[in-house]
């Protein structure tokens, strides 16, 4: 059976069994009050589908002393009853509300007993039950607890007591569904969201329903209010696994030879605990494409100062995040970079070689000239 509540349709009575029976059919039912309006609204819903009868053939509600027929409405799925709002001053005690068989005829029976009116029993409450939903990350693969403040209203007491994850595909209106928890009062609940959400748009539904102050604690369903309220759908950009790459990396001149520092912006992500980053080199000759990577340094800092062959020609750098679980993130290159070959020669042994660096006082120099 479809349920309608929301944060303010309260489903305020509902039968979910199999022993209540109009002329032999089993049925189900629910009554809804709208925020604190003077209106109830009824509906019920064969259990099997095959079954044949109309709703409106065979039951209508007694309230107070009128009669009532089922109705097709705009946003029901099932035959709803439109029922004025009683209490129990306006009908000295007696019982408000009740199942009758449309026309005298046919028969109620519940657990296998006949009934010429079958009561119901709807909750009062004078406020609504509000809730506020911590703000929930929507995630791949991440864990995080879920926290709410329910206020149930009046003389009650309140817990949710379902919430499940629902996620499709941008732009869909049907969804898939997993069940968090079910039938257990519950005030916060530790989740992990899985692989299968990423790249969809993903929501929670929470189920909150607030009982009298006397409630013994036996039946969930011995309720006085049933709402429903449900997260906004957000769109799963990442897996929350896999840590944040830095946006960028550079590097100063690239000369054969020579230093060259390497700098990359540092990471701050929201659902990772940055450990290291890694870099690492691949080297060519000129004209050539590097694919054989080395690591030349994993740490925390976000600069590392290398030394490149002499007979290097083409360079790549690249550099990616590793969280405490280890997992690397994607990595970030600088793309292929030639490398300059110095201008300058010294001679060792009676040999003439190109100098990778220079020396002036004690400070280090690029050995390259420039003439005009």
């Amino acid at each position: 059976m479809r349920c309608y509540a929301n944060e303010t349709m309260t489903c305020v009575d509902r039968y979910t069994g199999k022993y209540l029976q109009i002329n032999g059919d089993p049925f189900q039912y629910a009554i809804y009050r709208n925020g604190t309006e003077d209106r109830l609204y009824l509906t019920v819903h064969w259990l099997q589908e095959s079954t044949e009868t109309a709703v409106r053939d065979v039951l209508q509600c007694r309230a107070g002393g009128e009669l009532y027929d089922f109705t097709d409405m705009a946003g029901w799925e099932d035959p709803v009853c439109v029922l004025p709002y009683l209490t129990d001053e306006s009908d000295s005690g007696a019982v408000l509300y009740a199942f009758v068989p449309k026309g005298g005829y046919g028969v109620l029976y519940y657990n296998f007993v006949d009934y010429s009116i079958f009561p119901l029993y709807p909750g009062n409450y004078l406020t609504l039950p509000k809730i506020s939903v911590s703000d929930v990350v929507m995630a791949g693969n991440y864990t995080q607890t879920v926290r709410w403040t329910l206020t149930p209203g009046d003389d009650r007491s309140g817990w949710a007591v379902h919430m499940e994850l629902r996620y499709r595909e941008p732009g869909e209106d049907s969804w898939e569904t997993e069940t968090l928890f079910t039938d257990t009062m519950e005030n916060s609940w530790r989740m992990t969201t899985g692989s299968a959400i990423v790249g969809k748009e993903a929501c929670l539904l929470l189920e909150y329903r607030t009982y009298r102050a006397d409630w013994g604690g036996y039946n969930l369903d011995d309720f006085v209010t049933l709402n429903r309220t449900v997260t906004p759908w957000k769109r799963v950009e990442r897996d929350a696994a896999i840590p944040l790459a830095p946006e960028n990396i550079g590097v100063s001149m690239l000369l054969a030879g020579g230093r060259v520092t390497v700098q990359w912006s540092a990471v701050k992500d929201p659902l990772n605990a940055i450990a290291a980053y890694r870099l690492e080199r691949a080297c060519a000759g000129t004209d050539e494409v590097p694919s054989q990577f080395i690591q030349l340094y994993n740490g925390t800092s976000t600069q590392f100062r290398d030394t490149l062959p002499g007979d290097a020609g083409t360079v790549i750098y690249r550099i990616c995040t590793v969280n405490r679980a280890g997992t690397p993130s994607p990595w970030t290159e600088t793309g292929i970079r030639e490398i300059a070959q110095s201008n300058l020669y010294v001679s060792r042994g009676g040999t003439w070689m190109r100098a990778a660096g220079v020396w002036i006082g004690n400070r280090r120099a690029s050995p390259m000239a420039k003439i005009r």
